[in-house]
């Protein structure tokens, strides 16, 4: 079995995310009706059902600043390890973040 990604299509999608929710976070002009829910919604296809959707998710139905801060820290991160390394070397690197998180974890009790 073998799994394809369009690097270069979910690259522009994680930049148009991160635009967009730069875009809501300091608006210059009135935000069509339904841009909040547009945006979470696409943040869940862009990372699936992970915590960095959810923080964005929430972020954008409370306007709080320390997810908003850790949203756009997210996105933005994201998008630059994908412009110096490519979509797999992100992948890989979060998989293996996750990985340390849960052995130090386990260490830890």
């Amino acid at each position: 079995m073998s799994i394809r990604l369009d690097e270069r299509r979910y690259a522009e999608e994680l930049k148009r995310l991160v635009a967009d929710f730069r875009m809501w976070k300091n608006p210059l002009v009135p935000l069509p009706d339904g841009f909040e829910d547009d945006l979470a919604w696409r943040s869940y296809r862009v990372f699936g059902q992970t915590s960095p959707a959810d923080i964005i998710a929430l972020a954008v139905r409370t306007r709080d600043e320390d997810l908003v801060a850790q949203g756009e820290g997210f996105i933005s991160d994201s998008v630059s390890m994908i412009d110096d390394e490519d979509v797999f070397g992100w992948l890989f690197r979060m998989i293996w973040g996750k990985e340390l998180q849960l052995r130090e974890r386990q260490q830890s009790r």
